[in-house]
């Protein structure tokens, strides 16, 4: 079956304080850029567009290290409260609403490779066009009538 091209967006998670480190780890050297950097251009590489970077803690630090990068940047306010919920939800809010799918990195993850990423756009594509078929088996019905009794131990 042919692959048809499809918009796939991207959020970096990056809020995090790095408490662990003592120090923000995601503007830490790697190779020819940074941590954060390596993860972005890496999603850039394959096509993810836009690519939108959430940030918390060390905002500042993290903004610079992506100067010149294809990102939207955007701010969680409410990064202390440890929940990459918030920082997901402040980048859901920020991306067009015509892309086809999502993928969600985590900015401290730099071995993440170009590879890895085009076998899970893959994978997305192939299930999407997979033909849907039915599997046979007993009809379950939650509360319902049709579900199987489960054994009395009453004696």
């Amino acid at each position: 079956m042919d692959r048809v091209e499809i918009s796939i967006a991207g959020i970096v998670l990056a809020a995090g304080s790095s408490r662990r480190m003592m120090q923000p780890k995601l503007v830490l050297p790697w190779g020819d850029t940074t941590v954060i950097g390596q993860v972005v251009s890496v999603l850039s590489q394959v096509g993810i567009a836009p690519i939108v970077v959430v940030t918390g803690a060390h905002r500042e630090q993290v903004k610079a290290a992506l100067q010149g990068f294809p990102v939207q940047i955007v701010y969680n306010p409410q990064y202390q409260q440890d929940e990459m919920i918030y920082s997901l939800q402040a980048g859901m809010e920020v991306l067009p609403r015509n892309a086809d799918a999502l993928l969600i990195a985590l900015g401290d993850q730099p071995h993440i490779s170009a590879g890895l990423v085009r076998k899970l756009i893959e994978a997305f594509q192939d299930a999407r066009n997979a033909p849907r078929t039915s599997l046979a088996g007993p009809s379950l019905t939650l509360g319902g009538v049709d579900s199987p009794k489960a054994p009395s131990n009453a004696a």
